[in-house]
């Protein structure tokens, strides 16, 4: 991810049609690969959903293959490939972080190929630090 050249940025697994995985071969496979990030591609088919989105990302990340709840650049990532490919259309919605109670939903719009991802922010806390 993130780089000008191949080989350069953090590697990334991408499984298509993950919708039959359990949780643990997600994280077994994710473990094997050991990458930064593996992700996985479902359909957006939460039971009792309320949303409209066009894909379920689930991430899980290092060594611990720690789910992660919403990640802004691995979806930037993601959309380079997704779009790139035809996979998914130039603007679409995301659902991620559905398996752990999250409601996590990001927009991506790829405009002249330079991808543009938003969504709604919770403001959770403050505070400042000093060096």
């Amino acid at each position: 991810m993130f780089a000008d050249h191949p080989y350069e940025g953090n590697a990334l697994a991408v499984v298509v049609n993950a919708d039959e995985l359990t949780t643990q071969q997600m994280q077994a496979f994710a473990r094997w690969t050991q990458l930064s990030e593996t992700t996985f591609l479902m359909k957006p088919e939460a039971p009792g959903a309320h949303y409209r989105t066009d894909v379920e990302v689930r991430a899980f990340i290092g060594e611990e293959c720690t789910e992660d709840a919403v990640t802004g650049s691995l979806n930037a990532s993601l959309a380079q490939w997704l779009i790139g490919a035809g996979i998914l259309s130039d603007r679409y919605t995301v659902s991620q972080g559905t398996a752990m109670g999250r409601r996590g939903r990001l927009h991506i719009e790829s405009v002249d190929g330079t991808v543009w991802v938003g969504g709604a922010v919770q403001h959770c806390m403050s505070g400042r630090v000093v060096f």
